[in-house]
């Protein structure tokens, strides 16, 4: 076991935490169950889910460790405020639940029945990193200021996630600043098999930022937030995810351009961001065009070609989905780099047709996104998730699949909640005969 002077790793790439570290990780934990704060331990989750590192608490991974964390925090929660138990689940498209439970089991009948080599990677991704999590994001998601815990957690999760990914490869942090393409390391994607889902965090921590620059005031929170999109940005390039990188700037441009007529957004504050990731990225950029063109690249243009670089993988995707129509290939067929192909090739009609519903369902929720009602505040939060929406959706066109882009879905559940606050489900009218019995009892009070 290689051994630093603040985390170990050993030969499997898990991390070890020294007693500081341990302490610090063990603390949140009970401060968060004892506090009955879900928010903090499912922030943790998500975000260390993308280290592609496990953190290992003696024979224990996090993983387990974090989502029993979870929902001991809800518990303690309900205990003590008894009354939110029925207010957890928004009371409009409640049928999604349905939908997507019935998704789920046809993803686990295609995994048991077909047997696919990657078994062992996609059950604890469909199981735990997609579906244990979501039921604890729906009891937090209508208070606000638990939503910006989660956000500070996942954003603070997120820098260290890169502080670990230097200490593996021995690289003190300041070269962060004194070699920021760390051309003097061999550090191409930070030597990180999976640096998709690496990068993902990044892009995502970065969406939050967007998002929480834009409603606050304070001067601290300004330089603190500022350095954050700035450390993003770098790690974003760094690790070299040109589909993590295009879609962030898409999201960062959009929630810019959508601030632009939104009242309850700062415009300066979006200005000053906008200039701050610019000023990171153009100049890494320049300095080491390789972190985004690779080698036999003539330029962004065709770094960023997604069709011409994709386009093979994406007709064998559809060959296998006419072979076998019906159920797909059941997760056998090797990966097509487009979570949509993916979806027909490894599910079939059937699974087709469940995303499309979940497509659909996200679109009526995305509906209260721009039409400016309700709170200022929400307001800003509704178009995070949907931004981080987006995201998923735009690197999903060259890589992921349903199993795996599963940011797609708890912010989808946090949109859920935002929307509810907004548009809450019609109360039924009342019958005709009622109706007439209550006129007639008005009038013969009157009379």
């Amino acid at each position: 076991m290689e051994k630093g002077s603040r985390l170990s790793f050993n030969a499997n790439n898990q991390i070890f935490l020294n007693p500081v570290w341990l302490a610090l990780y063990l603390g949140m934990c009970a401060y968060a169950i004892l506090k009955g704060r879900p928010e903090i331990s499912v922030a943790m989750f998500l975000s260390i889910a993308g280290w592609t590192r496990n953190v290992m608490l003696g024979p224990i991974v996090q993983n387990y460790l974090l989502l029993a964390t979870t929902y001991a925090a809800v518990l303690v929660r309900f205990y003590h405020r008894p009354k939110e138990i029925g207010e957890w689940l928004p009371r409009h498209n409640r049928a999604i639940i349905l939908w997507m439970l019935l998704w789920w089991i046809w993803m686990a009948v295609l995994l048991q029945e077909f047997h696919p080599p990657k078994l062992a990677n996609l059950r604890p991704q469909l199981y735990v990193f997609l579906i244990a999590p979501l039921s604890a994001l729906l009891t937090f998601a209508k208070s606000l200021d638990r939503l910006k815990i989660f956000a500070v957690t996942y954003i603070i999760t997120t820098i260290i996630g890169g502080y670990a990914a230097l200490a593996a490869l021995k690289i003190p942090l300041s070269a962060l600043i004194f070699d920021p393409t760390l051309g003097g390391y061999p550090a191409s994607h930070l030597r990180i098999a999976n640096y998709h889902l690496f990068a993902y965090n990044f892009a995502i921590a970065l969406i939050m930022i967007v998002g929480m620059l834009a409603q606050t005031r304070g001067l601290l929170w300004l330089i603190g937030l500022l350095g954050a999109a700035a450390y993003c940005a770098q790690f974003l390039l760094l690790a070299g995810s040109r589909q993590s990188i295009g879609g962030a700037l898409f999201v960062v441009l959009l929630f810019a351009i959508w601030g632009l007529f939104h009242p309850s957004s700062s415009k300066p504050r979006l200005l000053l961001l906008l200039s701050t990731i610019l000023g990171v990225g153009i100049p890494i950029y320049l300095l080491a065009p390789n972190l985004v063109v690779r080698s036999g690249e003539s330029g962004l243009f065709e770094a960023f070609d997604l069709v011409g670089d994709r386009s093979h993988l994406w007709i064998s995707g559809w060959e296998a989905f006419i072979e076998s129509p019906m159920w797909g290939t059941g997760f056998v067929y090797p990966y097509s780099h487009n979570m949509f192909v993916s979806v027909l090739a490894e599910q079939g009609v059937v699974g087709a047709v469940f995303m499309l519903g979940y497509f659909y369902f996200l679109l009526l929720q995305s509906q209260v996104v721009f039409n400016g009602r309700g709170e200022d505040e929400r307001a800003i939060w509704r178009m995070t998730f949907f931004g981080i929406i987006v995201f998923g959706m735009a690197h999903g066109l060259a890589s992921g699949s349903p199993v795996s882009v599963r940011h797609l879905y708890w912010a989808g559940a946090l949109l859920w909640w935002q929307c509810e606050m907004v548009r809450p489900s019609a109360i039924p009218a009342l019958p005709f005969a009622s109706r007439v019995i209550s006129a007639r009892t008005s009038q013969s009070q009157t009379a």
